[in-house]
């Protein structure tokens, strides 16, 4: 796979508008990443050479000058200096030719030179040269013979080194991935009496705490309840039950009540007994309760007045199985279901079960997009 840092490098050289014969590749010196909260930015620096064109300037000799056979013209060449270099073009009339072209230096050696040519272009560096002249021997000719002369001194410009700079800022996203986990709060079972049964109590009650977190990431999102009332609607259930697959995401949670607190559709049995009372009542229900019911009355039937419950769930008697919103405010809510028969001779057996679904959050993957680039030059210092 090919790295970020790679495919910056790659970006970073092709963004360099210069022509290639002009300038030496880069050279990459630094690379910083700045990570933030929900940003990074990452700094590429490379050094980069440019060369600069050098500077053309003519110098003397320059013109047309008359040549004698008889005796080489030796021409001074002024106006350079060490690090130069000289172009002396060389060229006589018609029909005439050079027997030898030369540059000469002050002590009267030959730097470069040709012979036998009607015109020639010689090359010159100049190292530490004081003086050069250049020297034009012609052959014999019965007509007049004229020699033109051009020097074209080029001098070179150092090159300009500078830091090219690609300043990039990256986005971070990360995804969060959320799934379902069921946690059972309650599955029991009583008896109810009958009313007038002296032996056994007709009213029962069961209490659970329901926790707002099961895990750190896993915040309580609802709970979801049944409740079964009499031996058929009992026995149905259990054969439900046994049924049903267990839930991968409820590990001991009742199938059915685990497949209702996930929001899947599911007939659940709902044999209702009317002369059965029950509600759900929370701590601070039955604490103001106590403090405000008469002589003689229950804590049930004072509970079974109120107009609201935390939880939120029916308090009518007759709906034997839904889900209810639960707020988050406390570590965990205690919660206690209370039972009455009102029938005088039979009882019922009673099953409440109790699940809550949390939803649990895990970080995932995190992503990274470009929103800025930056491109600009620096200097070297020096």
């Amino acid at each position: 796979m090919v790295s970020i840092r790679s495919l910056l490098v790659a970006l970073l050289f092709s963004q360099l508008s210069f022509a290639a014969a002009q300038q030496t590749l880069p050279v990459m010196v630094d690379s910083v990443w700045q990570l933030g909260s929900d940003k990074i930015r990452h700094q590429v620096k490379a050094l980069q050479t440019e060369t600069n064109p050098p500077v053309k300037s003519a110098v003397a000799p320059a013109g047309v000058f008359r040549c004698v056979w008889t005796k080489p013209l030796v021409l001074p060449i002024t106006g350079f200096k060490s690090g130069d270099t000289l172009e002396i073009t060389c060229s006589i009339n018609e029909n005439h030719s050079f027997k030898s072209v030369g540059i000469l230096n002050d002590g009267n050696q030959q730097l470069a030179g040709v012979i036998n040519t009607p015109e020639t272009t010689l090359r010159v560096v100049i190292t530490d040269e004081k003086s050069l002249k250049l020297k034009l021997q012609t052959r014999p000719a019965r007509k007049k013979q004229f020699a033109t002369v051009s020097v074209l001194r080029i001098t070179p410009v150092p090159s300009d080194s500078f830091y090219f700079v690609q300043d990039t800022i990256f986005s971070l996203t990360q995804t969060i991935v959320r799934d379902t986990l069921i946690v059972s709060v309650l599955d029991d079972t009583l008896t109810l009496a009958p009313l007038w049964n002296i032996e056994s109590r007709p009213a029962a009650f069961k209490k659970c705490q329901i926790p707002v977190s099961a895990e750190p990431n896993a915040r309580l999102s609802h709970v979801s309840y049944w409740i079964g009332i009499g031996q058929d609607c009992l026995a149905r259930y259990s054969t439900l039950e046994k049924t049903m697959p267990p839930a991968k995401n409820g590990s001991g949670v009742s199938p059915p009540i685990c497949a209702l607190t996930a929001g899947q559709f599911i007939a659940l049995p709902t044999t209702q007994r009317h002369e059965v009372e029950w509600e759900f009542t929370t701590e601070r229900e039955k604490r103001d309760s106590d403090k405000s019911r008469k002589p003689g009355s229950t804590v049930f039937a004072e509970c079974r007045q109120l107009q609201s419950c935390t939880l939120g769930f029916s308090r009518s008697g007759k709906a034997m199985l839904g889900t209810s919103t639960v707020p988050v405010s406390k570590e965990q809510l205690g919660v206690t279901v209370h039972f009455k028969n009102r029938n005088t001779v039979v009882g019922y057996p009673v099953r409440i079960i109790l699940a809550g679904c949390f939803i649990r959050e895990t970080p995932g993957a995190i992503t990274r997009s470009v929103i800025q680039v930056k491109s600009y030059k620096e200097k070297t210092g020096r």
